[in-house]
């Protein structure tokens, strides 16, 4: 009975989606194609040119990979591309460009005029293409070199930042470059009319005007961020929320503390130590380690972040260090070791010695969050983003990420792209 019960619904689920897939198809006109005939007639009309251009609305978003649209048919057989639109001011309006390649080009670029109209400019600067290129994760400008092959369709959004005093109709161009010369130029008018939004129109999230946070700065400003509490420096010591920070002399972490609850709900007065004993930075040669005398330099600080410098010597070489500790308890440490004459180098190590205590537990390195191992064995590893581990208690411990002087900087939700790897540290 139970086997026949399962058999029964997955039939019914079956004829569900059947009956249903008609009218899927019906209310997405831009997933039916355009017969081969017809498009071969349209492909021979326009031999040499590199690829076909067509425009289309924000309320029906390029979705195929490769053919033409049937709703594309009387913009195929038209002389040149054009587009028009309604928006409102202050509105971030978005349409569409969609290139099908004749045969393979790229990079793809895209450049505007300005729109000009009988109450003023809207300037070129208030144009961009989101698909080529913008702001990326690190708030850095970039641009993506977009390459299409015979036969396939690319979508690039375009979006118009439209100012709050536009009123009436604006008329301007955008260019398309296919590479090796060839362009096609699509003529495109916009109606400004209505009420001016005072959120760019984010509010409606089927206009799509919420594309520009795609290339957004927001959130990357040098601000203390609600909740959190400005660092302070008193000597060597730097606090933050609930955590403590005390440097050495060489300016590696002597101690830090933390001093949140058990539960993590409240502050309290009774800290709890992190480090056994201070972190030190070991040059051994074959007759062990060597002596160094080190000395503190500089430590300046803001609401935001602290930084500070120190230098160790030994006998033909010095390391540099240099710090940084944010109001998140985030932070880094860069050392820089130079040999000022030929050494006999066995190993150079960085020591942290954890508390027992607030060692309990360890993830990281091929490991599993859970209690911690007796011993952790890792190998730089290319095909692996493995470069990191914490160790600690529910309430006080380190995470340490291991970089060299090329390392990118992720973003807070980091994601791997196609075929990314692991740069092992030169």
């Amino acid at each position: 009975m139970p086997d026949m019960l399962r058999i029964r619904v997955t039939l019914c689920a079956l004829l569900a989606l059947t009956a249903l897939a008609p009218g899927l198809l019906a209310e997405e006109p831009m997933l039916t194609p355009l017969d081969n005939a017809t498009l071969q007639e349209i492909v021979a009309r326009h031999a040499g040119e590199g690829s076909l251009v067509f425009t289309e609305s924000r309320d029906y978003p390029i979705r195929r990979l490769n053919g033409v649209p049937a709703r594309w048919l009387s913009q195929a057989r038209a002389q040149a591309p054009a587009f028009a639109g309604t928006t409102r001011p202050g509105e971030f309006y978005v349409f569409q460009i969609g290139v099908y390649a004749l045969e393979d080009v790229g990079p793809l670029r895209v450049s505007f005029s300005g729109l000009k109209g009988q109450s003023g400019v809207i300037p070129a600067s208030a144009l961009r293409c989101l698909s080529l290129g913008g702001t990326n994760h690190n708030g850095q400008p970039f641009l993506k070199d977009v390459n299409v092959r015979k036969g396939s369709l690319q979508a690039l959004w375009i979006g118009v930042d439209v100012p709050q005093a536009a009123s009436g109709t604006y008329t301007g161009t955008a260019q398309v470059s296919f590479g090796a010369g060839k362009r096609s130029v699509v003529a495109f008018s916009l109606d400004v009319t209505g009420t001016p939004v005072a959120d760019h129109g984010d509010s409606a999230a089927r206009n799509l005007s919420r594309l520009r946070w795609l290339d957004s700065t927001v959130g990357r400003e040098a601000t203390l961020t609600k909740g959190f509490e400005p660092v302070q420096a008193k000597g060597r010591t730097l606090k933050v929320l609930g955590r403590e920070l005390l440097l050495g002399e060489d300016g590696l972490p002597r101690q830090i503390v933390s001093r949140f609850s058990e539960a993590n709900t409240r502050i309290q007065s009774q800290g709890r130590d992190v480090l056994e004993r201070p972190m030190a930075f070991v040059v051994e040669t074959r007759s062990g380690p060597v002596k160094s005398h080190s000395r503190f330099g500089s430590l300046r600080h803001s609401d935001l972040e602290a930084n500070w410098s120190a230098r160790s010597t030994g006998a033909g070489w010095r390391v540099e260090t240099t710090g940084r500790l944010d109001y998140t308890g985030s932070g880094e440490v860069r050392l820089h070791l130079t040999a000022d004459k030929d050494i006999d180098l066995s190993d150079a190590r960085l020591e942290v010695p954890f508390h027992e205590d607030a060692a309990r537990y360890f993830m990281g390195l091929n490991k599993q969050g859970g209690l911690r191992p007796a011993e952790v064995h890792w190998k730089w590893d290319t095909t692996n983003r493995q470069d990191c581990f914490w160790m600690g208690e529910v309430n006080a411990g380190l995470m340490l990420r291991f970089k060299d002087a090329d390392y990118t900087t992720r973003g807070l939700v980091y994601y791997l792209r196609c075929g990314e790897q692991l740069e092992i540290p030169s």
